[in-house]
This record gives C-alpha cells, sequence and structure tokens, in this order.
C-alpha cells in the first residue's frame, strides 16, 4: 500500500461556496441556464412547435412571478437547428415605446450577431449582412418594412424574437399594428417565430386586436409551478453546490413559494448561505427557520409597502393582518381565486381564539382590500352572495406568510394544516 495517498477530502472553500449559491438561486433573475431550469416540459414544447411550424408564433402568459422569462431564455436549448444557425433577439418592451422604437430595439439586438451568409445565393442575398440591417430604415416604421427587413433573415436563419414584458406596452395603435405584424408575419415569411410574453389572465388581455389572430397564436399558459417542480429546482441548485438538504427544510420552502420559483429561489438561497456559513452541506429546517427572517428583508420594496398599506391600522384590535393571513392561506381555484369560507376556516386558526369568526366579522376587510383605502391589492369575482377574490399581485401572497412567520403569527403546523 502506497503510505503517501490520503483519504483525506481537499479542504472546502466557503467562501467561494457561497458566492455559487448567489448564482445558482437567483430570485431577481431569470434563468439563463438549462442545466438550472425546472419542469415546464409542456410550456417548452408548445414553444418549440410553434418554432418548427411555418406560420405560427407564441405567447406566454400568466401571473408575475411563476417564469415566463426563464421558459422563454431556455427555448435557444430545445431547438434543433440545421443549416444556418439560430437568431433569437430578446428585447423588453416598455410603457413609452411606439411601434417603431420598440423593433428599433429588436434592431439592435439582431445586430449584435455576425452572421455570415453560406456560398451560393443570389447577388442580393449575399450583400446583405445582419450589422447593417437598421441603415436605411425610416423613422416611423410600417409592417411593410418589418416584412422587408425580416424576409432575408428568415430566408436564411431560424429567428425566434422575444418580445417580453408585452402587457407593459400601450393599448391602442401599438398593440394593433403589433397584431397585424404577427397576421403579416404568418401568411408572408418563413423562418420568423415571434414570442409574445407577458402578465395576464388569457390571451384576450394581451392580443385583443384580431379575433383571427388566435389560428397564428400557440398558446402557452403558465401556472404556478408544482411542488414537484419547485422541488427540482432546489434539486438542480443542491446538485450544483454537491449540497443535500432535509425533506422537512425543503417542503418548507415549497409550501412557502406557493407555486412561484421567485420564492423558492430566495428562501433556498438564504437557506443555503445560512448552512454554508455553519460550514455545513446539509440544508436544515434550521436554516430555512432563519433565512425568513433574511427573505422578509430582501423583499422588493413594492411587496413590502402593499402590505404595510394593506394592514396599517392605529387599533390595536384590529383584524387586518390575521384576516390578510387567512386569505394567503385560503385554498384557491387553478385562476388563483378563493372564497369566504376558505378564508374563515384559516381566520379561526390564526386570530385570538376568544371568540369564532363569522363572515360578518371580516366581510368589510376584503371590501377594503378591493378598494384604494387598502392598496386594492385584491380582485373580486362573482355575484354578491358568491364571491370570490385573489391577490392582484401573486408575488404579496408568498410575502405575507413569510411576514407572519417572521411575526410569530404562523407555525410550520397551521401551514401545514392549510394545504
Amino acid at each position: 500500500m502506497d503510505t503517501t495517498e490520503t483519504d483525506t477530502p481537499p479542504e472546502i472553500d466557503w467562501g467561494a461556496r457561497a458566492i455559487a449559491a448567489g448564482r445558482v438561486f437567483t430570485p431577481a433573475a431569470p434563468i439563463d441556464d438549462a442545466s438550472l431550469f425546472a419542469g415546464r416540459t409542456p410550456q417548452v414544447r408548445k414553444v418549440v412547435d410553434a418554432v418548427n411550424q411555418r406560420g405560427q408564433h407564441a405567447i406566454i402568459y400568466g401571473e408575475r412571478g411563476v417564469g415566463k422569462t426563464s421558459l422563454a431564455n431556455v427555448i435557444p436549448k430545445n431547438v434543433s437547428v440545421a443549416g444556418g444557425g439560430l437568431i433569437m433577439p430578446h428585447i423588453n418592451a416598455d410603457t413609452g415605446d411606439t411601434y417603431s422604437s420598440l423593433w428599433r430595439k429588436v434592431v439592435m439586438q439582431i445586430a449584435l450577431y455576425d452572421l455570415k451568409f453560406k456560398p451560393g445565393f443570389d447577388d442580393s442575398d449575399a450583400v446583405w449582412h445582419p450589422k447593417d440591417i437598421g441603415k436605411d430604415l425610416p423613422d416611423n416604421l410600417t409592417t411593410g418594412d418589418i416584412r422587408r427587413l425580416l424576409t432575408p433573415l428568415g430566408n436564411h436563419f431560424v429567428t425566434v424574437i422575444i418580445i417580453d414584458e408585452f402587457d407593459r406596452l400601450p393599448t391602442g395603435q401599438v398593440r394593433t399594428m403589433m397584431a397585424d405584424t404577427i397576421k403579416m408575419l404568418a401568411d408572408h415569411t418563413r423562418g420568423i417565430t415571434l414570442v409574445l410574453v407577458g402578465v395576464a389572465e388569457n390571451v384576450g388581455a394581451l392580443i385583443a386586436e384580431h379575433q383571427s389572430l388566435h389560428r397564428n397564436l400557440i398558446q402557452v399558459p403558465l401556472p404556478r409551478m408544482s411542488t414537484p417542480e419547485l422541488e427540482q429546482i432546489i434539486n438542480n441548485g443542491l446538485k450544483a453546490l454537491a449540497m443535500t438538504m432535509d425533506e422537512g427544510a425543503r417542503l418548507w420552502i415549497t409550501s412557502l413559494s406557493r407555486g412561484l420559483p421567485h420564492y423558492t429561489h430566495l428562501l433556498a438561497r438564504f437557506a443555503v448561505r445560512t448552512s454554508i456559513d455553519s460550514h455545513r452541506l446539509n440544508v436544515s429546517s434550521s436554516d430555512v427557520a432563519a433565512g425568513i427572517a433574511e427573505a422578509v428583508g430582501d423583499a422588493q420594496q413594492t411587496i413590502s409597502d402593499a402590505y404595510h398599506e394593506a394592514t396599517s391600522s392605529p387599533r390595536r384590535d384590529a383584524l387586518y393582518r390575521q384576516v390578510l393571513l387567512a386569505c394567503a392561506l385560503a385554498r384557491t381555484d387553478e385562476m388563483g381565486f378563493f372564497t369566504p369560507a376558505e378564508v374563515r376556516r384559516h381566520l379561526n386558526a390564526v386570530a385570538p381564539r376568544e371568540k369564532v369568526y363569522e363572515f360578518s366579522s371580516f366581510s368589510n376587510h376584503l371590501k377594503e382590500f378591493c378598494g384604494p383605502e387598502r392598496g386594492a391589492i385584491f380582485e373580486k369575482r362573482g355575484i354578491s352572495h358568491r364571491p370570490r377574490y385573489r391577490f392582484k399581485d401573486a408575488m404579496l401572497q408568498p410575502y405575507v406568510l413569510l411576514k407572519a412567520f417572521a411575526d410569530h403569527m404562523l407555525t410550520k403546523e397551521m401551514l401545514s394544516a392549510g394545504r
């Protein structure tokens, strides 16, 4: 036996591992590494089907925070390209955009590609170069200009143009011209696919200008993630970091996330770093508990402001925090709506025990959460005697749970009872 060999493991660089955790779990940025992307197989397949079918485009829609941009980012890894290659400009729409400014963003992205045509095309094709495509464009672009711009590109390259935050575009002329553009590209070009991404409940909320447009759009609704998909996010990250996690800790994170990958990334990052700071490679429930307080402090200012506006009251016996917590715990339908009966069930678990709360005890709270006096954080649907409610901003719901844990209003047992 060679006595010079040793079984002692190499020294762990804990600082480097903590930095790596910030690259693996990214609540503030979409996933762009396919190896860290979790779930969404049917949705990815739908977008790829749109790319592979002439005359088809795709529209990805859903609540804020469900991972729409991350889904768009991994499309290149799933598109098989034969021949010229793949061009995939990815731009964000803005409330101040015009039709022309939106497409100039696309042109600037395309110009970053250093693309060459294969020999054998005619002279008119051979002199065309992506870096020069914007130099002769008029100030005010039309759908015809976009057709002339993109046709040579689609003839030689698979081109997928992602327009993110499409819901931010002003309604009216800009969206009407975009609808016309989709129809025009579907009818007259090949090799060009538009992928629209936006916060919306349905396609009509994003594209309402052309009823006939629906046959050219593959609709990709993105619901909240399932528990196995959220677990896959955690497992992918742990694998990249060569770490493990107790099952109870994993379940706690997924339960708090309420189907939103942003919160899974946020909680996992803080829990993993707490473990790393203690020089441990296994993450426990105590690490998750320590991470919750950090996650509350790290939440977006708009979310924490919305919470405080909704729950602040000079009265010590006010129930706004408890009612909002009961709403966050309530079971919902597939569209995120919950009933007053669900709220009542949870309110009697989280509120002071000296009384039993009926609908009359909190009906005004629900009404105020829908109005400007409490920030209009809820949306109401249904007839008066069978109302349903949901959070307008899905990101607020998990924050309410995290804040309740930090304020000792909620326990793991209460959370588990609500599932």
